[in-house]
């Protein structure tokens, strides 16, 4: 597939949007916080120490994972999982359907940057832990300290990896992929240095041409064998793709819109 860079450098937000972005005002009514594109959110989980999917119906299941309050980014906690047996999960279906636009977005903070692809966050149309990232899968792993992210097209699998999108160990990473119908977009920023890449994969398939029933959320897993070592934390699902400045408000500037 043909990529172009977009941008890439120290800069203070995602894109040519900076430090100025800001996050949403909150909203009413019980204290409720508003979030960026809160109407178009289908799915958020929060980890707040629990599994709790906040705007959908999704709740997960853990198989041994905890939560960390030492090394949470938002809130009162984080997902931890230890890379061996940890992972977290919906239902088969319980996820709405990726369809047409999605924007999959999340923090993430790995402890260790080895192992064998080991799943990021996965959104799958096949119900194994392990068999459905390589022809219908939405998200990212990541290999040898780089992050590999998938969009999942019905005429094959389209992917990206290259040393322009490293991670590092102990730190916290906003990871985000876009598909607005043409192009799917894929976005890394380390939160610590404020260094981010932006790259953009214009798929050659038609502009709604995207993987049937993908609805099933892998957390810690859902790559090619291996798990992630580390923290999770905002894990978002929109139906659509959001733009630039947009991401630049969930990002906000490393400290997030709420």
């Amino acid at each position: 597939a043909s990529v172009t860079i977009i941008e890439q450098g120290r800069v203070g937000g995602l894109g040519d949007v900076g430090r100025g972005a800001g996050k949403p005002a909150a909203g009413v009514g019980g204290g409720a916080v508003s979030v960026t594109r809160e109407s178009d959110l289908e799915h958020w989980w929060k980890f707040d120490n629990d599994l709790t999917d906040e705007k959908g119906s999704a709740d997960l299941t853990s198989a041994e994972g905890t939560f960390s309050t030492a090394n949470k980014k938002f809130g009162s906690h984080a997902l931890d999982l230890d890379g061996i047996d940890d992972t977290a999960y919906s239902a088969d279906g319980a996820v709405t359907d990726l369809a047409s636009e999605y924007t999959i977005s999340f923090w993430m903070r790995p402890e260790a940057i080895t192992g064998v692809l080991p799943g990021a966050v996965m959104f799958t149309a096949d119900s194994g832990e392990f068999t459905g990232i390589t022809s219908s899968g939405c998200g990212a792993i990541h290999h040898s300290g780089k992050m590999r992210y998938y969009h999942a097209k019905a005429s094959g699998q389209e992917s990206y990896t290259s040393s322009l999108s490293p991670i590092t160990a102990d730190r916290w990473h906003f990871v985000a992929l876009t598909w607005d119908g043409s192009n799917a977009k894929y976005w890394l920023a380390d939160a610590t240095t404020a260094t981010v890449v932006t790259l953009i994969e214009d798929p050659a398939d038609s502009a709604s041409d995207v993987r049937a029933s993908v609805d099933r959320v892998w957390i810690g897993s859902g790559g090619y064998s291996g798990r992630t070592n580390g923290q999770f934390d905002d894990v978002r699902l929109y139906n659509v793709g959001l733009s630039e400045t947009e991401l630049n408000q969930v990002y906000g500037a490393g400290d997030g819109d709420y």
